[in-house]
């Protein structure tokens, strides 16, 4: 009989498996006390504590559990995960183990084990650190640091903060009949700016020191010798200081001169909006104080939280339809789009060649986790400064009518790599609206014509087009992916905030621009789906989308569907039939579908099916929502209880056919789906 494995050995071994799969992972680590943690990871400033058990029995299973809560309540980790090896591990067989795990992060969390292989877990692991805290929290807590500061602020500060950012009064009404209180939304978008611009400042603040720029991009032709003192002054020194605007001001100005132009220029045209008096210095010290205590949370700056933080602080997503995009959603969309056939991975080059778009980016949660999941792929990328680098200034693109958006998605992008400066940062801000000459536009979706006006970032407010250069963005990169959530809202709503002039001329661009075209104009989100048939790669390339559920029933989608079905091979379909979360936006509570779609080469044959999951529970966190993806694309979600599977044939898909997302079980699809 074989010798059975010390657990200390298999400690060892799992460690060096999970290095070799790009994580920081050490085996058997002492800490004070005496007390060891089994196999501990770090991912950036997290420590994720392993603890790990010989046998995978009732009895192992709370021992793990056990240890791993342990670690948590000790201190010595902000998350932990309990893992069960097999009872036949051995040095040959763990890297192709069925391990068993659950994810802890309070010991109250309710053991929900997993079964699958030691890539699949270092993916868990790499995504654990998305799951700590409690960012509805973070973002209410500030949010309700903004009002005070807004409630500081005269009614002409608000308005003049507002106009400085391009920002629009909200329509009167009873909670704001004064005309100052109509300002107060767009005042508080404003700081919010601020804010943001003020957690980046202190991620910077320790990478400095050694960023000195060697010419000044502040003066235009990026030649000239920066001459200026330099590190500038640390983010929490400037809150403290006795005038906290100029001391932001003159540091910010120095930032600006080794770049950084979407984060600091925009935060700068806010400060220097308005004269500086007793009341608008204590309302940026509380912004300021506020974002710093946000900032040293390691948990709250996970890459979803401007996103919570500025739909908080949203008020128009009812008329422009913009839906925030959960980071479980996010992460199951990514994951189940980007596939490791799609790059070779091992290849820097490769990887910068990529495209990525998302033609309504808003505050950039899905190229996160599209970022994300790039680094799973190939996790020696997380190192890389030169793959940053590409990542955030070739690979990925976003457009958004908001440019508060824009600027959270620049914030976001950058918080991948603060070092990296954003000369090239393909983040645009698209015009939606009637201009000076009464013209009308639709925002990103001006791609589909042949002179489109967009704007990228404002130089102190004003429109401009690339970040830096100012050239026009008068098309979008060829994708090898479009990744999105389009805005949907009905038409009674749809555009509500413009006058009902300017609301007839958008609404004519639109008949205009979508003429001949499979949309119907109830609604805009299918437009967008025209757009990235437009603007994906001719010989190839995927789309992949958050819709309403009804664009696989309704009528009015009948024609999008065909198009779908005949020009791509529509992959798969993704619904949830949980009945606490039907969606996977943050604010709406309509049923919403996951849709991937590939460019089909015809050459290669019939099309294979569509798989549709009708999730029975929908993910609530970026690990859970990795291993359903992981289910789905080994086509064990259906054994493994996450829900129900359906394979639609490609004919039915491509006559519009998408009944099976209407039903989770088997035998009410096969039997009651309607045409």
């Amino acid at each position: 009989m074989a010798q059975r494995e010390h657990e200390h050995t298999l400690n060892v071994w799992f460690a060096d498996e999970l290095r070799k799969r790009g994580l920081n992972a050490k085996a058997e680590v002492i800490h004070a006390g005496n007390r060891r943690i089994d196999v501990e990871a770090r991912i950036g400033p997290v420590v994720v504590a392993v603890e790990a058990e010989h046998g995978q029995s009732a009895a192992k299973k709370s021992e793990a559990i056990r240890d791993a809560d342990n670690r948590l309540t000790q201190n010595l980790a902000q998350c932990a995960v309990a893992v069960c090896y097999p009872d036949d591990t051995t040095r040959e067989s763990l890297s192709d183990a069925r391990l068993i795990w659950t994810v802890r992060s309070g010991v109250d969390d309710i053991a929900d084990w997993v079964d699958g292989g030691i890539d699949q877990l270092a993916s868990v692991i790499r995504l654990a650190p998305a799951q700590l805290g409690d960012p509805d929290a973070a973002a209410a807590s500030l949010s309700a640091v903004l009002d005070e500061a807004v409630n500081k602020l005269s009614a002409e500060q608000k308005q003049l903060m507002a106009r400085a950012l391009d920002l629009p009064p909200s329509k009167p009404g009873r909670a704001n009949r004064s005309n100052g209180g109509r300002w107060d939304k767009a005042a508080k978008r404003a700081l919010l700016v601020i804010a943001t611009a003020v957690m980046f400042h202190s991620r910077l603040d320790s990478h400095l020191h050694a960023l000195r720029p060697e010419y000044d991009n502040r003066i235009q032709g990026g030649d000239t010798p920066f001459t200026g003192k330099w590190p500038p002054q640390m983010a929490r020194v400037c809150s403290r200081a006795a005038d906290p605007v100029a001391a932001f001001l003159d540091a910010w100005d120095l930032i600006l001169a080794l770049d950084y132009k979407p984060i600091f220029e925009t935060a700068t045209a806010a400060l220097l909006s308005c004269p500086t008096d007793i009341a608008f210095s204590h309302a940026l010290r509380e912004t300021a104080n506020a974002a710093l205590e946000v900032a040293q949370n390691i948990a709250s700056m996970r890459h979803d939280l401007l996103g919570r933080i500025f739909h908080t602080v949203l008020d128009t997503a009812r008329y422009d339809g913009s839906f925030y995009t959960t980071t479980a959603a996010a992460t199951l969309l990514a994951t189940l789009a980007i596939t490791e056939d799609i790059c070779d991975w091992n290849d820097p080059d490769a990887i910068a060649d990529l495209r990525i778009t998302d033609p309504a980016c808003g505050t950039g949660t899905l190229l996160m986790a599209a970022a994300e999941r790039i680094h799973d792929l190939a996790p020696q990328a997380r190192d890389d400064g030169d793959v940053a680098r590409a990542l955030i200034e070739q690979v990925f693109s976003g457009y958004d009518v908001n440019l508060t958006a824009t600027h959270m998605a620049a914030t976001t992008l950058g918080l991948l790599s603060p070092t990296t400066r954003f000369q090239n940062m393909k983040i645009g801000r698209a015009f939606l609206g009637v201009d000076e000459q009464g013209d009308a536009y639709l925002g990103s979706l001006e791609f589909l014509d042949q002179q489109p006006k967009m704007m990228a970032w404002p130089n102190a407010a004003q429109p401009v087009s690339q970040i830096d250069s100012g050239d026009r963005m008068s098309s979008a990169d060829p994708a090898d992916l479009v990744i999105m959530n389009p805005p949907f809202t009905r038409d009674s709503l749809r555009h509500d905030q413009f006058s009902k002039e300017h609301e007839k001329k958008i609404k004519a661009r639109e008949k205009t621009l979508f003429a001949n075209k499979p949309v119907h104009l109830s609604s805009n989100g299918n437009a967008f789906l025209i757009l990235a048939d437009f603007i994906r790669k001719m010989d190839r390339g995927a789309i992949a989308a958050i819709l309403p559920l009804v664009t696989a029933t309704n009528a009015s989608a009948h024609e999008i569907r065909q198009f779908l079905g005949r020009n791509y091979h529509v992959e798969t379909i993704v619904t949830s039939h949980d009945p606490q979360r039907i969606y996977f936006s943050e604010n709406t509570s309509i049923g919403e579908m996951l849709l991937i779609c590939r460019k089909w080469d015809d050459a290669n044959g019939g099309k294979p099916p569509t798989t549709v999951i009708n999730l029975a529970v929908n993910p609530d966190t970026p690990a859970m929502a990795y291993t359903v993806a992981y289910a789905i694309q080994n086509d064990t979600a259906q054994s493994s209880e996450y829900g129900t599977v359906q394979h639609v044939p490609a004919r039915e898909i491509a006559e519009g056919n998408w009944g099976a997302v209407q039903f989770l079980s088997e035998h009410l699809v096969k039997n009651f789906t309607l045409p």
